[in-house]
């Protein structure tokens, strides 16, 4: 510009403009518009200059609402100063009510001004008028078709109304006119994906935007979203692994791609993505969730209990604490936390969760108490009539609590009813309580439904393979163990099965080979390292037992089998008390635990009140077997306290009065106490019974001595 023209305030502001849009000359830019309004200094259209520059420039909104202003009062009918000032408030300033009122005049004063009526548009609906928030971008785009900011926030508006139709004429007119809009691209896919199931037409729109954007993560990650889903496991992790070379540091990425690897159960690489997700965003809580599940799979109970506890941390919900408890109960022997964990999520749901409710009779169940149990069940049928395992959870409860066979059979028939995916699961349950009925032929009846079922899985193959195995059918159970194997060669649980039939069977052999590939599967199975042990102690392979359940002991230190296989190793009888000591403290229910050691405390540590002791606890629990009683009456009998026995003997026999044992104890005991008559009458009940026992006969001649 020629020094002649310096003194020229619109020559000035034409050389700011330009200045503007140059890097580094903002300051002289600003410096002309100051001259050029000293020049002339009532200029409304340079005051707007000024205020830009303000604006997007200098960063110093202050200003530029002062420039605005300035320019309004210098001009009224000023249209860019209302609708820059509009912006500004809008976008900069968060003065909603200003802004509505700045771009309202700019568009009285010019009705035709498409982006002054799509910056009132976002107003509105900051301001919570969606509909005319909607009215105003449709009004702007039939000022200006090409308007794609416009026909952005109609579709996004009409997704946020479900009306996905008009979305998508929404972004095909973004496309229509700007082709190579990525974003319009990427929400156009998006669409088709979620709401139109057009897998293809989706894939086409999201690689486009790939394309013209290669930072474009939303639309990189979709893609892999719909290979993941479609089974291509390897081309999703390809996707994510280009997708992190862009943006390494992308959590969302790392947490998608963690999603993957669980899928394709690589799960050291999964806990890994979700790790590296909680570095960036450590309070992700899904991510937890996702390691969670990673490590449950990977047998790293405690881990995943860990996870789920800095889930349910950040975030509570019922469905977490429904995880953790079920980790506590099946996996860590935790039954406490496992039911506050369960009651937390039915309070969680304001008990209408009828999946918690059940987990809670479940493990009331399990604890003993039955009438608790009961209630919780019935409530959760009453929050879902159609939810099945609430059913099935009652069906066990009347079946193995309260020996109700009818009720137990009445609630499987509904299971059956709702058609659940437990159905076979039902049959077979009928089936195990027909067969305890002696209804052998119902139990083979409903064992062939579940044979005929189309859905067979590896988990029904086991199951069926178990009641066969009651049944006796030992040749069948073993093919329905096959057949679970044939679907899943790594279903641990068929592998054991077999095994524990072989084993019953004399085939030790056969079974340590099954036991053995379980360990080659699972180097961490618990289970099978049981299993073999029993194996072992069975084949008097005592030195390799105690190896199994060392590895037993160093994966899960709360393993009572694994303290009572090795106490029944055990060749000194105090080591042995303090093993079995061990497996009572973390099972103290165990009849069989109880009486053991009682049976030690008798035989070898001659402890006998001790034992007694032992048989009451045993004889508490319910369903106590009568041999507990007996054996105590036995021991009661041994240091004198024949009346103790008498009342022990009298009440095995108030239950079977027809035991040629129970009567011969019995009649022993009056021996002892010389009531000749009674002990006469019982060694001769118990001779018609068993007439080849010695012990009777020898009983029978010692009376007989003592009579004369």
């Amino acid at each position: 510009i020629n020094a002649e023209y310096m003194g020229d305030a619109r020559t000035l502001c034409n050389r700011a403009v330009l200045q503007t849009g140059s890097l580094g000359a903002h300051a002289a830019a600003l410096k002309d518009f100051d001259q050029a309004l000293e020049l002339d200094p009532n200029n409304a259209a340079i005051l707007v200059q000024r205020g830009l520059l303000k604006a997007n420039r200098l960063m110093d909104p202050k200003g530029a609402l002062t420039d605005f202003t300035a320019a309004i009062q210098q001009d009224p009918c000023c249209v860019d100063a209302y609708y820059h000032r509009g912006s500004l408030l809008l976008h900069s300033m968060n003065d909603i009510e200003g802004a509505l009122l700045s771009l309202q005049k700019a568009i009285i004063l010019k009705p035709s001004h498409a982006q002054a009526m799509h910056d009132f548009g976002l107003a509105k609906a900051q301001y919570g008028d969606t509909e005319g928030a909607h009215q105003a971008f449709v009004k702007a785009v039939e000022l200006d078709p090409t308007l794609s900011n416009s026909q952005h926030q109609i579709g996004i508006n009409r997704i946020i109304q479900r009306d996905y139709s008009a979305a998508l004429t929404a972004y095909n007119a973004v496309i229509r006119y700007h082709p190579r809009d990525d974003v319009a691209l990427t929400n156009r896919g998006l669409l088709y994906m979620h709401q139109f199931n057009d897998i293809s037409a989706a894939i086409a729109d999201l690689e486009a935007a790939y394309d013209i954007n290669h930072h474009n993560n939303i639309a990189l990650e979709a893609m892999a979203f719909i290979k993941a889903s479609r089974g291509a496991l390897e081309e999703a992790l390809a996707i994510y692994d280009e997708a992190l070379d862009l943006n390494p540091d992308n959590h969302t990425i790392l947490f998608n791609r963690g999603l993957v690897y669980l899928q394709q159960k690589s799960y050291p690489k999964a806990i890994a993505d979700f790790s590296a997700a909680l570095k960036i965003v450590p309070d992700l809580s899904k991510a937890y969730e996702g390691r969670a599940i990673a490590r449950v799979r990977s047998n790293d109970y405690r881990g995943a209990e860990a996870d789920y506890s800095m889930a349910i941390q950040l975030n509570e919900n019922s469905q977490w604490h429904i995880e953790r408890g079920m980790i506590r109960m099946n996996h860590l022997n935790n039954l406490q936390g496992a039911l506050q964990d369960f009651e937390l999520a039915v309070e969680l749901s304001e008990g209408e969760n009828a999946e918690a409710l059940t987990y809670v009779g479940k493990l009331k169940a399990r604890m003993g108490y039955v009438d608790a149990a009961l209630r919780c069940l019935n409530a959760a049928i009453n929050a879902n009539i159609k939810y099945a395992p609430a059913y099935m959870g009652r069906a066990s409860l009347h079946f193995e609590n309260r020996s109700d066979c009818k009720s137990a059979l009445s609630d499987l028939d509904k299971v059956i009813q709702i058609g659940d995916d437990l159905v076979i699961e039902a049959f077979m349950k009928k089936s195990e309580i027909k067969l305890s009925l002696g209804d052998t032929e119902g139990a083979i009846a409903d064992l062939k439904e579940t044979a005929n079922a189309r859905k067979q899985t590896p988990r029904l193959h086991t199951k069926r393979a178990t009641i066969l195995n009651d049944l006796g059918m030992i040749k069948e159970a073993i093919e329905a163990c096959v057949s679970a194997l044939v679907l899943d060669y790594s279903y641990l649980p068929a592998l054991l099965l077999r095994g524990d039939i072989r084993r019953s069977q004399g085939l030790f052999k056969e079974a340590l080979e099954d036991f053995n590939m379980a360990l080659g599967l699972d180097s961490r199975s618990n289970l099978a390292f049981l299993k073999r042990a029993h194996l072992y102690m069975e084949t008097n392979k005592v030195v390799a037992a105690l190896s199994d359940v060392a590895s037993v002991l160093n994966l899960d230190p709360s393993s009572h089998e694994a303290y009572f296989i090795r106490a029944s190793a055990q060749s000194d009888p105090k080591l042995a008390l303090e093993d079995i000591n061990e497996a009572i403290k973390y099972d103290p229910t165990n009849i069989e635990y109880i009486t053991w050691r009682a049976d030690l405390k008798a035989s070898k540590l001659k402890n006998i009140v001790g034992a007694i002791e032992d048989y009451n606890i045993a004889a508490d629990q319910e369903k106590a077997p009568l041999d507990i009683i007996y054996n105590r009456g036995l021991l009661k009998h041994s240091i004198g306290d024949w009346k103790g026995a008498l009342e022990d003997f009298n009440y095995v026999i108030s239950k079977k009065p027809n035991d040629s044992q129970y009567l011969t104890a019995r009649g022993v005991v009056y021996l002892s106490s010389d009531k000749h008559q009674e002990a006469l009458q019982d060694f001769q009940k118990a001779q018609k019974l068993d007439p080849n026992d010695k012990i009777i006969e020898d009983n029978l001649k010692e009376l007989e001595t003592r009579m004369k």
